[in-house]
């Protein structure tokens, strides 16, 4: 993916069982994956496809990503009022990683049980 990279990972109806994850690069490069949280099965991880679609602007001072995800992919299309579990994390050379919602180091990026909370309205 590159040094400078994003990371949007969702857990549908922040169940804490499964993470999608989603690795956006400042090129427009995107790779994506499934994960069983806790669990001795083996994940899908990069073997699973969303159908994301991922688009991307750059200067030379900074970059944004742009994500369209079939959420129909993640089990089911969310209702309102649902939560789902979410966190993001950027890659930059030279600084330390920014993460959104804070985690215990040793639980890994793709568990979700301290992601923050989406609702759907």
């Amino acid at each position: 993916l590159g040094p400078d990279h994003l990371i949007a990972l969702l857990d549908p109806g922040h169940t804490h069982k499964w993470s999608y994850e989603f690795r956006v690069s400042r090129n427009g490069t995107m790779h994506d994956g499934r994960f069983h949280i806790g669990s001795a099965e083996t994940p899908q991880g990069k073997q699973w496809n969303s159908g994301a679609k991922v688009a991307t602007h750059s200067t030379a001072a900074q970059w944004t990503a742009e994500l369209a995800i079939p959420l129909k992919r993640l089990g089911k299309a969310p209702a309102s009022g649902s939560v789902w579990g979410i966190n993001f994390w950027a890659r930059k050379p030279g600084t330390p990683p920014l993460i959104w919602s804070h985690k215990i180091r040793w639980w890994g990026f793709t568990d979700t049980r301290q992601a923050g909370h989406l609702l759907f309205e």
